[in-house]
């Protein structure tokens, strides 16, 4: 029983360790961001850029302005611009999800080491 209540307090040092430094919320996040740009990818390729392109003629997605011999893809960046316009009303969307109900995750590690019979 030893071993297992060293074990049990050397997880949480470490825990606290990695919550100490922010190492465990930076992952977190990181994976997040990765899957929702995945997300995003898909949901414009899907969704929006086949609605775009019903309601903003063909002619526009393809329009180009030639600049010298540079050729500026502007259809292509208006619908880039009604992608980000999106992805920032979801990320608004989420973080006012966050602000309307704090705390709800913040008493986690005190109900994991109640499990364990340890202090918070």
């Amino acid at each position: 029983m030893i071993i297992l209540d060293t074990f049990i307090d050397q997880f949480f040092n470490f825990y606290e360790f990695l919550r100490a430094r922010n190492i465990i919320n930076t992952g977190i996040a990181f994976i997040m961001a990765i899957q929702i740009n995945k997300f995003f990818l898909d949901f414009t390729n899907f969704i929006i850029n086949p609605v775009a392109s019903t309601i903003v003629s063909e002619e526009l997605n393809q329009n180009k302005v030639k600049v010298g011999s540079i050729n500026f893809e502007t259809g292509k960046l208006f619908l880039s611009f009604i992608n980000f316009i999106i992805m920032m009303f979801f990320v608004y969307f989420v973080f006012s999800l966050e602000n309307s109900a704090p705390g709800l995750y913040s008493n986690t590690i005190g109900r994991i080491r109640a499990f364990f019979g340890r202090k918070s």
